[in-house]
């Protein structure tokens, strides 16, 4: 019986030391639990109460193994409400879901450049965290990864990212501004609902939708619009490929004054997309479509429809074409010229008049330094000269009388 106990405590021991052969092994480690994820790497896996600092090692030892740490698990800090400083090691790859959830007192965090997955609501309700940095790598923000980070007033967004989802910065409250990257194709519901704070937001090419869903954690059957309720947001510019903004997008932006679209056929709005928000804000679209914005469900939502040609938003490659006309205005059933400088590729040249309809459309060639307008068979009236590269548009009002 003695050598049965025996044989049963070594194997006990050697389970210990070299659990992770046989499955996945817990640990303490001063004030840290971690959990084995292969034979020489672990997660954080969890905390002891009351820790107002934390520091993750590089590395852990048990038992003589010596693992590397690469991720922080699902909730390993989450309610660590005395926790104020963290510092995570370079090779954490991973923080996990609601791995910071109601940290309240975490005022700061650097995360390391080696993290490329940050999971849902990894930072959800810091209430106290005022700025984080995202490190190139990371390709996504998850659903509520920041929900009612009250105190976020500045986040930079690297460009690697394409993804942000739900309710993302639900609440922040405090967040001023912050620039979407143009490699963003998809922009989740209510993902800046209530961010009263914010003045304006430009949504970049990429984007087809702005979305709105029903909240996870709401009972409510109320869907949420993307920058629902952003009370101190006065411009928005809409990408070029956007076909569809869904319902309460913008609903309750009160202080709502200039809408920019870029796309040249009118996005699909709901009754509720601007609801809410002032009667005389101006909508400014591309002069080829301003015609099909006033015959759309836009026209419900915006008195003041204008036309403007502003460039891409994505940049352009190069300097734009400079352009100038003389004389303007034009004498009707005459003639003017327009200088082009820096033309060094092919372009179109387009007049448009105030309804959008495109009177002239000619191509021109490389390095064509002049053209001349004829206005015998144009009319009286506000035309737009609109010139397009590859680096942008350049765009002149003409005035025939």
């Amino acid at each position: 019986m003695k050598r049965v106990m025996k044989k049963t405590l070594v194997l006990i021991t050697f389970l210990l030391a070299f659990g992770t052969s046989w499955g996945q092994t817990t640990f303490w480690v001063d004030s840290l639990q971690y959990e084995t994820t292969s034979d020489n790497t672990v997660k954080v896996k969890g905390v002891k109460s009351g820790i107002t600092n934390a520091v993750i090692p590089a590395t852990v030892t048990n038992y003589g193994n010596t693992y590397n740490i690469t991720s922080i698990g699902d909730n390993a800090f989450a309610s660590c409400n005395s926790l104020a400083s963290i510092e995570i090691p370079e090779g954490v790859t991973s923080i996990g879901n609601h791995a910071f959830g109601y940290c309240s007192s975490l005022a700061s965090i650097e995360i390391p450049k080696s993290v490329t997955s940050i999971d849902d609501n990894a930072f959800g309700c810091c209430s106290s965290l005022a700025s984080i940095e995202i490190p190139e790598g990371v390709t996504s923000i998850g659903n509520y990864t920041f929900i009612y980070c009250s105190s976020l007033a500045s986040i930079e967004i690297p460009k690697s990212v394409t993804s942000i989802g739900g309710a993302a910065f639900y609440g922040c409250s405090s967040l001023t501004s912050i620039e979407i990257p143009e490699g963003v194709t998809s922009i989740g519901g209510a993902a800046f609902y209530e961010c009263s704070s914010l003045t304006s937001i430009t949504i970049p090419d990429g984007v087809t939708k702005i979305a709105s869903f029903e909240p996870e954690y709401e009972v409510t059957d109320k869907f949420e619009g993307a920058f629902e309720n952003c009370t101190s947001l006065t411009s928005v510019t809409i990408g070029s490929c956007v076909d569809t903004i869904e319902s309460q997008a913008f609903y309750g932006c009160s202080k709502l004054k200039e809408v920019t679209c870029l796309a040249e056929v009118p996005p699909t709005i709901e009754d509720e997309t601007f609801e809410k928000t002032p009667t005389n804000k101006t909508l400014t679209v591309p002069c080829n479509a301003i015609e099909a914005y006033k015959d759309s469900d836009w026209d419900l939502h915006f008195t003041n429809i204008i036309c403007d040609e502003p460039s891409s938003l994505n940049g352009v490659a190069g300097q734009k074409v400079e352009i100038d006309v003389y004389p303007n205005p034009i004498e009707a059933n005459g003639n003017a010229v327009i200088n082009l400088q820096g033309l060094n590729g092919n372009a179109k040249l387009m007049i448009i008049d105030a309804q959008g309809r495109i009177i002239v459309s000619e191509d021109l060639v490389s390095e064509t330094e002049t053209y001349e307008i004829k206005t015998s068979n144009i009319g009286a009236g506000v035309y737009y000269l609109s010139i397009r590269t590859q680096n942008g548009v350049t765009t002149e009002k003409l005035i025939v009388r």
